[in-house]
């Protein structure tokens, strides 16, 4: 099976459905069991590789902020407003 063109979706629920396959291992034939086992480890570190990538911070991507250091706040961030003081 090619997982290389699975979305994080995707990829999330075949993992999830060859787990709950793996539940009922001892119905499964040998090799079904083992191809099961052998994707899960792969859809594992897929995700993972995913997930890592999707949480890099925007703010040191070259087109998002214009200071050599990425000061910009995060849309949404509120740790930048500015409050007066009075």
């Amino acid at each position: 099976m090619n997982y290389t063109h699975l979305n994080h979706d995707e990829a999330a629920y075949t993992l999830f459905a060859f787990k709950r396959a793996l539940r009922d291992d001892h119905m499964l034939p040998t090799g079904m069991a083992q191809f099961f086992r052998a994707s899960v480890l792969i859809l594992q570190s897929k995700l993972k590789r995913m997930e890592a990538e999707e949480s890099v911070d925007p703010r040191n991507d070259e087109d998002y902020d214009t200071f050599d250091y990425g000061t910009e706040p995060l849309p949404g961030d509120p740790t930048w407003i500015r409050k007066d003081v009075r």
